[in-house]
């Protein structure tokens, strides 16, 4: 699996962005190909930013490792004065999503707080 494959991390931002319930009142444009796959989640109607959508490599980070994250985010907003980003939960009501690629390959999305 190439990790740019920019047509599979599109589809797969869009099968995320059903995970949250999202699908018909936002879209997600591509932001960056790195570590990550990296898209701005907006509103289809008035163009708000509504988050930003992470797309993890499949093998780069265990889902342990990713909740520890989110985790540690929450951490950093409810103890110290520093301001980060939040992740949203999704319509399970857990930070972390799994998406299914067309590659065969399970992806850890989350959508944090923009």
């Amino acid at each position: 699996m190439a990790f740019e494959n920019v047509e599979l991390f599109d589809r797969i931002a869009e099968d995320a962005l059903e995970k949250y319930g999202w699908q018909d009142r936002d879209e997600s444009k591509l932001i960056v190909l790195s570590e990550n796959a990296t898209y701005m989640v907006r509103n289809k109607q008035n163009g708000k930013k509504d988050g930003v959508l992470r797309i993890s490599r499949p093998g780069y980070h265990t889902l342990n490792e990713l909740n520890s994250e989110m985790k540690w985010l929450k951490q950093i907003n409810d103890y110290t004065p520093l301001v980060v980003a939040n992740p949203i939960r999704g319509l399970d009501g857990e930070n972390i999503q799994q998406v299914r690629g067309k590659d065969g390959n399970n992806y850890f999305c989350v959508i944090c707080e923009y």
